[in-house]
């Protein structure tokens, strides 16, 4: 991933709260799926707080927001017929459970 680049700032207006909210299941076991497109499609939560997260902490900080997460059962349990999806939302659990630690000196929790 490259590095944020903030000279957009002046464009972009203060904001307290990025709410992360993605996903897209599927419904199939896992030696089902033929298409390599379809288990990237899954790997939506994860993707989506990797990028989007970096761009909003100057935000954050500054207005001593904060970041909503909704995820799902299937983060902290396995599910069948869910393998990728279930494994997406441990990832998006684990990521932001770990920026939350990172940035507890920052006031943002």
């Amino acid at each position: 991933m490259r590095k944020p680049d903030h000279t957009h700032s002046s464009r972009v207006r203060p904001f307290n709260t990025l709410i992360n909210n993605a996903g897209i299941s599927m419904w199939s076991r896992l030696e089902d799926v033929q298409d390599p497109v379809t288990l990237n499609k899954s790997c939506a939560s994860t993707s989506s707080a990797a990028c989007t997260a970096p761009y909003a902490l100057p935000y954050l900080k500054a207005t001593h927001g904060r970041i909503v997460v909704v995820s799902s059962i299937q983060g902290r349990t396995g599910v069948p017929t869910r393998t990728v999806y279930s494994a997406s939302k441990h990832a998006q659990i684990g990521f932001f459970e770990s920026l939350r630690i990172e940035l507890e000196d920052d006031g943002l929790v």
